[in-house]
């Protein structure tokens, strides 16, 4: 029985210890994503699709960027932004993250500087490979778009 504990005790602890080494320094990570609960303060139904890229400047910092589409009832909007990403309070499956990222979103004859702040958690199903369940504040800067609240749903490939 106390090897069997023993046994148990060590793997935790090397999977937990492999999973720490993808937020860390030279690491990348790329995925996509689903958005399609949105609470705006509109009555536009939305859904959006992005895909995204970071690297770890050093430990738990990455820097990155996002390319993503959105339809919000019969108008389809187009983003690019940078962001930054902190990720903090590792669990044994995951880590939690948050991200800030600015950037241009543009929809039929309207261009708009944006700003995206989103809360999220890594949930590593293996050691490389994470689902990313998400919830975040999107706000355009400009007249005649409405700031939003998101919950999403990605993958995401750490290496």
């Amino acid at each position: 029985m106390r090897k069997l504990f023993l046994l148990a005790i060590s793997s935790v602890m090397f999977f937990s210890a492999s999973k720490a080494q993808n937020i860390n320094e030279g690491n990348f990570h790329f995925g996509a994503g689903l958005t399609g609960a949105n609470f705006s303060f509109s009555d536009k139904t939305f859904i959006g699709i992005s895909v995204d890229g970071g690297y770890f400047i050093m430990d738990n910092w990455a820097i990155g960027g996002v390319v993503g589409v959105s339809h919000y009832d019969s108008e389809t909007a187009f983003s690019i932004l940078a962001n930054a990403s902190y990720y903090f309070l590792e669990t044994d499956t995951g880590v939690l993250f948050g991200r800030f990222g600015t950037g241009a979103d543009r929809e039929v004859g309207l261009t708009s500087f944006v700003m995206d702040i989103t809360a999220g958690y890594s949930f590593f199903i293996t050691d490389k490979i994470a689902i990313e369940p998400t919830a975040g504040f999107f706000i355009p800067f400009k007249s005649g778009r409405d700031a939003s609240f998101n919950l999403g749903v990605g993958f995401s490939l750490y290496f």
